[in-house]
Order: C-alpha cells, then structure tokens, then sequence
C-alpha cells in the first residue's frame, strides 16, 4: 500500500486523516505526520495510530502522496525546506488557501500537483472539495478525489 504524508496537522488535516483512515483508504501506519506542535503529533497519533515523523523532510522523502495543510504565511519556509526531498513517483496535494500551483511550482519544480479547496462541511464528511491540477496522471486525481 502506499502512503501519505502531511505537513501541517490542524483541523481540515485532521478531518482528512480521520475520512482516509475510516474508508480504509490508507492504513494509520501508512499516514505519515509533520507538525512544529509536538503535542498535537501526540494527540492524533493516540486518537488515530498515524505516524509522526521527526520533520518534514523526513516525511517527504517517505511518501507517494503529500498533503501540504500549513498556514499560507507558513508555506515558503516549507517549500523551500522540501525541495530535492520528494519521490520521483510523489504527487503534491496542497489545501491552503491562496497559494497557487505555480507558486509551489516554483519551488518543488516539475512535480505532479493538485490543489484542493475542500469547503467547511468537507470537516464533517458532508462538504464538497474543488481540486485542479498540473502535471498529474489519471492515478493522482483518483488519489486526490478519494
């Protein structure tokens, strides 16, 4: 199976972590973790098994696919911190809002990106996620609509 990373571990994280791991999409082993808030890692590894790992760039050279949920004002340090550190195979998927997918382009390169713009009730299991692309196969939407 393959595995998924995120970088940022907050409430639209969460919500994602807890519909992947209950549609058995991913096992919790399988979903990896990255926050500055050890105690939040904590948390979501006693609530749900996932995996936290001892940074981003641990995480990223790890997983098929990687969710980047940090804060907008958070995103360059991250980006520039990961570059080089992706799979060949990875696709990015990133939810903050604002950032474009040539703005992460511009630091990650030619790498398979979508950008997900999950709504509100999305939290709950009950919202709708508009998602656009660059670079991605038919393989990487089915991951990102899953």
């Amino acid at each position: 199976m393959s595995t998924i990373g995120f970088i940022g571990s907050g409430n639209m994280a969460e919500a994602l972590m807890r519909g992947i791991i209950s549609a058995n999409l991913y096992a919790p082993r399988d979903v990896l973790i990255s926050d500055i808030r050890k105690d939040r890692l904590d948390y979501l590894k006693e609530k749900y098994g996932v995996a936290p790992t001892s940074g981003n760039v641990e995480l990223t050279s790890q997983v098929d696919v990687l969710v980047l949920s940090v804060k907008p004002r958070n995103m360059d340090e991250v980006l520039d911190e990961i570059k080089g550190t992706l799979k060949d195979s990875a696709v990015v998927i990133s939810i903050a809002a604002g950032i474009t997918i040539e703005k992460i382009a511009g630091h990650l390169g030619d790498v398979p990106i979508i950008r997900a713009m999950p709504n509100t009730p999305a939290m709950v299991g009950q919202g709708a996620t508009a998602i656009v692309a660059r670079n991605t196969s038919r393989r990487h939407l089915k991951v990102a609509r899953e």
